[in-house]
């Protein structure tokens, strides 16, 4: 009989994961296993199969009694306690189907464990990394599909970090090229990569907060099983606490935090993100979480960078009217304006923010519109008329914006509300307060849209509530009386240009007071 072609041993070497899979961990006889290699293109003779097998490899398929016997005892020890176990012999993962088999035929007392656990080593039980509650497969977490694509990204274009650089950073990167674009997970596809790491004020803070994040991550962050995977490359230290953020923030655990959002928001003001920029136009759950959370850091970011990257993430289509991811009442508007952040207002009310956003408490608890906030500054009212300008309600709210402007002292806002439609006469006793203010102040323009706007110039001071009368402050001190008119007030102040003028609008003079009687209440009128 002629003898067999000899294969070369690179062949073998080639196939020896297959036949090592197929007659050790799947316990085929060698029959089967020659059957299925000759299917698969490869073939040898039985003879070449045990010699290849048993001499050149040395594969032990059969263990020992006293391994199976410490591998039940271990198996049943670990099944009473609830734990999922996976049994290795000798570096060799037994598969379930033979373990069954060889543990049913291996039942052992604890006298024969105890001797078989003293004379048998290579036997292991574990817990098998899949049922582990904080590794998973990468499938089963959008934000887990965002960092292997990202991370995959850099460690196709370059290393992740320099072997001159100690601190992990970027350092002297320099990839401006579009990134490839069979590069994706889920959808999430990058287009091009940051030209250089982080500035020195991001590594500074990571380095200062690095280990406290670590040890609350590690508690929270789930981790890949890359059991079937070759290893990880080691993430450098600002990319760890990157990906970190962006869980944290993806899975709405940031809180009070002050840490994360202070991270985030130097990585603007460096203008570290906006060089990162393309990354943040990946689609996926993961980002559009992530986005939302930025763009409530770049509103607290004074200067140029933040409105840079405002006008990035809004122009990339993150919501105008998006809702804080910490205060779940507040809109981005909202939370412009108690910041005064003029630009971010007027940025988010171009981009479709609604100017009537209000800010929700309890059931019984309405804290306001932007416009009701706004009217808290003693400022220019910059803000006030911005909202006004894109349609906020002049004549909305418990308290009526009106009533604001004239309680923070501000003729100019009150006019130009005025303009706008403010109605003074859903004001309390009809805009009487407007009014007097309006006098106190010698207002003439005021004064005339009052007249205008049909406000009652013969109410008396006694129609009024006392926070109507809160604005008038020291000058009210002088109100003695309970029956002081506008036109009274007038008289009494000496302004003879705005008696005349409230004459003209209907002020009634049969409630003009002696002059006696004006005196008593603390001036005299001048002549």
């Amino acid at each position: 009989m002629p003898q067999a072609p000899r294969l070369p041993p690179a062949e073998w070497e080639a196939q020896r994961a297959r036949i090592t899979e197929l007659y050790v961990n799947q316990d085929n006889t060698l029959d089967d296993v020659i059957h299925i290699m000759a299917e698969s293109g490869f073939h040898a003779t039985k003879a070449q199969y045990i010699r290849k097998v048993n001499v050149n490899w040395k594969m032990q398929k059969n263990y020992t009694k006293e391994k199976w016997q410490h591998a039940s005892a271990l198996v049943t020890k670990r099944e009473a306690e609830g734990k999922i176990t996976e049994l290795s012999i000798d570096g060799k993962v037994i598969s379930e189907k033979r373990r069954k088999k060889e543990l049913r035929r291996y039942n052992v007392s604890p006298v024969e464990e105890e001797f078989a656990s003293n004379t048998t080593s290579g036997v292991v039980a574990y817990t098998p990394p899949s049922s582990n509650p904080k590794i998973v497969l990468i499938g089963n977490f959008p934000w887990l599909n965002f960092r292997e694509s990202f991370n995959n990204l850099l460690c196709s274009r370059c290393p992740l970090s320099s072997p001159n650089r100690q601190d992990g950073s970027l350092g002297s990167w320099e990839v401006e090229t579009p990134l490839p674009r069979g590069i994706h997970a889920n959808g999430e596809t990058p287009t091009s990569l940051p030209p250089q790491g982080p500035p020195k004020s991001i590594v500074d803070l990571i380095s200062k907060n690095l280990d406290t994040t670590r040890q609350r991550l590690f508690e929270l962050i789930p981790e890949v099983d890359n059991s079937l995977k070759g290893p990880r490359h080691q993430e450098p230290p600002w990319l760890q606490l990157f990906n970190s953020l962006v869980f944290l923030c993806s899975n709405n655990l940031v809180g009070t935090d002050k840490t994360t959002y202070d991270i985030l928001q130097v990585a603007i003001s460096s203008g570290f993100l906006i060089k990162m920029k393309h990354l943040l136009t990946m689609r996926g759950p993961t980002l559009e979480i992530f986005a939302v959370h930025l763009l409530f850091v770049a509103l607290r970011v004074e200067e140029s960078k933040g409105m840079e990257f405002l006008r990035f993430l809004l122009e990339s289509g993150v919501c105008a009217d998006s809702l804080d991811p910490n205060d779940c009442r507040c809109s981005a508007l909202y939370r412009a304006v108690r910041l005064e952040n003029r630009a971010a207002v007027q940025l988010l009310l171009t981009f479709g923010a609604d100017p009537e956003a209000k800010i929700q408490g309890t059931e019984d608890d309405i804290l306001g519109s932007p416009l009701n906030f706004a009217l808290h500054f003693y400022d220019d009212g910059i803000i006030a008329k911005t909202l006004i300008d894109f349609g906020a309600n002049v004549n909305s709210g418990y308290v009526k914006p009106l009533l604001q402007a004239v309680r923070i002292r501000s003729p100019d806002l009150t006019r130009y509300m005025l303009r706008k439609g403010a109605d003074p006469k859903l004001l309390p006793a009809g805009g009487f307060s407007v009014m007097y203010f309006a006098i106190l102040h010698h207002d003439l323009i005021l004064i005339d849209m009052l007249i205008k706007a049909g406000v009652n110039l013969n109410l008396l001071v006694e129609e009024l509530q006392n926070t109507d009368l809160a604005f008038l402050g020291e000058s009210s001190k002088s109100l003695n009386s309970p029956v002081i008119t506008p036109i009274q007030l007038a008289v009494f102040l000496g302004d003879a240009e705005i008696v005349n003028r409230l004459v003209k609008g209907g002020a009634m003079l049969d409630k003009y007071i002696e002059p006696e009687v004006l005196q008593s209440m603390g001036q005299p009128l001048e002549s």
